[in-house]
């Protein structure tokens, strides 16, 4: 795949397409693969938020990530299960997520 870029030609102009240098093209590539790393590096602590994803320590005390795809509901809608329908509802509610997902 070639990469473009738009250079200007003059005021008002919408300007031209021309090929990127081989020294651009390794810069857009070098930035495009530290941004996925970056991204790759911090998705489990957003799906972590979400409820797809726990983490424990195993004996060593390295943290493993657990994916949990259908995981547990956000923390928003627990605290309101409990405040209207009480702890007793909560915890059904959790035990069905851990029973689906046992930890390994």
């Amino acid at each position: 795949m070639t990469l473009t870029k738009m250079v200007a030609t003059g005021q008002g102009s919408t300007g031209v397409e021309v090929e990127v240098s081989a020294e651009e093209e390794a810069e857009v590539r070098a930035w495009k693969a530290e941004e996925t790393a970056k991204q790759e590096a911090t998705a489990w602590l957003k799906h972590r938020r979400e409820g797809k994803v726990t983490s424990h320590k195993d004996k060593d005390n390295n943290r493993i990530i657990d994916s949990i795809e259908s995981g547990y509901p956000p923390i928003s809608d627990q605290l309101d299960q409990i405040y209207h329908e009480g702890i007793d509802a909560w915890k059904v509610t959790i035990k069905a997520v851990k029973d689906a997902h046992p930890k390994p």
